[in-house]
């Protein structure tokens, strides 16, 4: 009985440990698919009990969203363009998506998931398999109806079940702060062709304070903090309105042009995309590769680089002209499209500060849009790689204060004993 208690026990450690590390792999299932007036199921199978990062998309209308977990309605979202969303499923059985339409006309819709966490039934068998293995151990020295409602209390606390929700992608209320991440010199293009050079760290602050439709009313706040005596501090903060489905920016009255704080749609590597446009002046861009890159405040995140080229003449206070131009990269999160890193150095929010271009390296420090689950198997693999260099550096140390304890030790006894045998 001993013997069967203990591989129950190494069986359900087994499981754990398995579980655990399958938890640091998150898997993506995505779909799309064209709704005429009938409703339609989509990513319909067997869905493992883990947390599920939802994003969708409905180009050409609204729909109604059914989220249908063992044949219960888990979640539901009436009227929807497409949001972003976070379930916990809590019990291993079939679930769909189901997309109904509000009218006849014909709707596209795109569907991203992302499945990350545990399977918590997997491991709560491994828990059990532990609790049987102990309790088949103290059989052996316990009578079992002392025994039995110790066990059956454990069993209870393993069988709780947690569920969240979280804020959709773009809705009033949410907002990002980014800031420079280098101290360096900045070259600034203000709307009047005008060039300045100087030193300063720069944040930009965004928040929607208000939605009707495709439009969105935007604060923007820009702020130049300066780093030396020419380098003067200045900050500028107004209202603009985005049109969320053409990313069109309105400044009091008027088209100032398109906004490259997020992509609408996710490109694909090697896809040409129209990136900005301010003043007339268009800039495209071109997915270069799909990356995951660290992000001080969110984890690894998985991230589409674009490339572009942007050139633009201004003049210097003292009349000569120059000529500003980058090829950069710039990194979007492939769950929201929102900026995540990289050289923001033009765009027609920061005209709200007169700027037309800024070549300075920003990223995001703080927000409270979903941008998704952290990738931890890059996580685990960059702190492995850390420990590794780092035990490369000490072992050789180690190595070498053990060698030259062991001579002092060694040459201290040699002269006890040559005082010991005088």
């Amino acid at each position: 009985m001993k013997s069967i208690s203990i591989i129950l026990i190494v069986f359900g450690i087994g499981i754990i440990v398995a579980e655990i590390f399958r938890g640091y792999v998150s898997d993506t299932a995505s779909g799309e698919g064209l709704i005429e007036g009938q409703p339609i199921r989509i990513l319909e199978g067997i869905w493992s009990p883990r947390k599920v990062y939802l994003n969708i998309k409905v180009y050409g209308g609204s729909v109604d969203i059914l989220f249908y977990s063992n044949g219960i309605v888990l979640k539901r979202w009436n009227n929807t363009t497409g949001f972003i969303d976070r379930i916990d499923i809590l019990r291993r059985g079939r679930s769909y998506i189901l997309i109904m339409p509000r009218t006849n006309k014909t709707c596209r819709v795109s569907v991203r998931t992302t499945f990350y966490g545990v399977e918590k039934d997997i491991l709560t068998h491994g828990f059990i398999f532990i609790i049987l293995g102990t309790m088949i151990y103290m059989i052996s020295f316990v009578k079992l109806r002392r025994f039995l409602p110790y066990t059956l209390f454990l069993l209870l606390l393993f069988n709780i079940n947690i569920f969240y929700a979280t804020p959709n992608w773009f809705k009033q209320g949410i907002y990002a702060r980014y800031a420079s991440k280098i101290i360096d010199d900045v070259s600034i293009l203000f709307k009047n062709n005008t060039v300045i050079n100087g030193k300063w760290k720069v944040y930009v602050y965004l928040k929607c304070s208000d939605i009707d439709g495709d439009m969105a009313k935007l604060f923007v706040n820009i702020t130049l903090i300066g780093l030396n005596n020419f380098s003067p501090t200045f900050s500028r903060a107004d209202y603009v309105l985005l049109n969320l489905s053409s990313r069109r920016i309105f400044y009091k009255g008027k088209n100032i042009g398109i906004t490259c704080i997020f992509l609408e749609d996710i490109p694909k590597e090697g896809e040409k995309i129209a990136l900005i446009e301010i003043d007339d002046y268009k800039v495209n861009g071109t997915v270069k590769r799909i990356k995951i890159i660290p992000m001080n405040n969110f984890g690894y995140q998985n991230a589409i680089a674009v490339k572009f080229n942007i050139t633009m003449n201004g003049v210097y206070a003292n009349g000569s002209e120059t000529t500003l131009s980058v090829v950069g990269l710039t990194d979007y999160d492939t769950d929201t499209g929102i900026i995540l890193d990289g050289l923001w150095v033009s765009d027609p929010l920061f005209l709200i500060a007169d700027i037309k271009m800024m070549i300075v390296d920003l990223n995001l420090i703080e927000t409270n849009i979903d941008i998704g689950p952290s990738d931890i198997a890059t996580e685990i693999q960059s702190w492995l790689a850390r420990i590794l260099v780092i035990s490369i550096i000490i072992t050789p140390i180690i190595l070498v204060s053990y060698i030259i304890y062991k001579r002092k030790i060694s040459a201290k006894r040699k002269i006890k004993n040559n005082t010991y045998l005088k």
